[in-house]
């Protein structure tokens, strides 16, 4: 379980939603500078970058070849009830790593407009928050990360 929370905030990260064909990543990164301090949280292949200051999600990227998403014509963005900095509750190592064991799973509209990043081990859905801009995370009662979902995908050639 990837234990999480949501710290209101009234301002959504900024940034970016990016389908990378060569290197078949999809991310967000909200301009964070590389050369400062970050943590890392890997789970499976996906890495969601970390602000060691208050633990909060600042960027994300998947290892995510577009053919292996599963499509779901049906689906869509849920509504937030909130916004906030998503918080990942978790021990780092002395190299800023933490991470767990479980899979990951994508799926995306027929159009690739809307995607959604679903975590096994995941709870029962409790939350919906904006945490980003055109991204939402979705928090089970057990305060575990079900799924992160992303809008206005932009497909690069790099």
């Amino acid at each position: 379980m990837i234990k999480s929370r949501i710290v209101p905030s009234q301002r959504l990260l900024g940034g970016g939603n990016r389908y990378h064909s060569k290197s078949m990543s999809l991310d967000f990164h909200s301009g964070f500078d590389p050369a400062v301090e970050h943590y890392a949280y890997k789970i499976d292949d996906l890495t969601l970058t970390i602000d060691p200051a208050n633990r909060s999600v600042i960027g994300f990227d998947v290892f995510a070849p577009s053919q292996s998403w599963k499509v779901q014509p049906d689906l869509s963005t849920p509504p937030m009830s909130k916004n906030g900095l998503l918080v990942i509750d978790a021990e780092f190592d002395s190299n800023g790593i933490a991470g767990e064991n479980h899979t990951v799973e994508i799926f995306c509209t027929e159009g690739r407009d809307v995607v959604k990043i679903a975590f096994s081990g995941a709870g029962q859905s409790a939350c919906l928050a904006g945490f980003a801009q055109d991204c939402v995370c979705e928090i089970g009662a057990d305060g575990s990360l079900v799924a992160i979902y992303m809008n206005h995908i932009v497909t690069t050639n790099d």
